[in-house]
């Protein structure tokens, strides 16, 4: 079954981030841990207060990036939402009908830049139907070093994703490099998924 490689186009303006340092080890410690629940999202603020409901109304129905999300529509899409996360549209689920159960990455966004594109996102994995944790330590904003472009399922309990690195001199169109981060399920009392190796390349052009 060809799953397909899904990439994202990403333009959001530069902001300061959290630290992608986990991305330059060659095998990044893991950050999951059996029987961890799913985090909540962050409560969205302007001007530093919370708004109504916590959510970012322009992600809401009738909000100006509401084309953004999708309803949840799966066990996994619900167990993200349950968590105050909306189900971001731009990356789809993948099936999970890979031999004795596949991977299913559910992105879960807690707000928009003024372009509608995600910020503070988290990619929530799961592996024959159980959430096994995140592919990422901290949430990302679009954009900025260390934030998802890119994954794909590499075999039955593999994955792998990509990541952008930017240094201070790249133009936010171009990051001069993507890391590549593989994960694997650990199975132990409870199933994990852990990264097991991680590699940069140069971006060409």
């Amino acid at each position: 079954m060809n799953i397909g490689f899904f990439a994202l186009s990403l333009a959001l303006a530069a902001t300061t981030g959290p630290s992608p340092a986990w991305l330059d080890a060659r095998v990044p410690a893991n950050w999951n841990v059996s029987g961890a629940a799913i985090a909540a999202a962050p409560p969205w603020r302007v001007d530093g207060r919370i708004v109504k409901g916590g959510k970012d109304p322009e992600l809401l129905a009738g909000g100006r990036c509401a084309s953004t999300v999708r309803p949840a529509a799966g066990s996994a899409d619900r167990a993200v939402a349950g968590r105050g996360w909306l189900v971001a549209r731009v990356v789809p689920a993948l099936p999970s009908a890979m031999n004795a159960g596949g991977w299913t990455v559910v992105m879960g966004i807690s707000g928009a830049d003024g372009m509608c594109r995600p910020v503070g996102y988290q990619l929530f994995a799961f592996h024959g139907g159980a959430f096994v944790g995140t592919l990422s330590p901290q949430r990302m904003d679009s954009r900025t070093d260390g934030s998802f472009v890119a994954l794909r399922p590499s075999g039955p309990n593999t994955l792998q994703v990509d990541f952008v690195r930017y240094a201070d001199q790249d133009p936010l169109c171009c990051p001069h490099a993507t890391t590549r981060v593989s994960y694997a399920i650990a199975n132990g009392v409870g199933a994990v998924v852990k990264p097991i190796a991680s590699r940069t390349m140069p971006n060409s052009g």
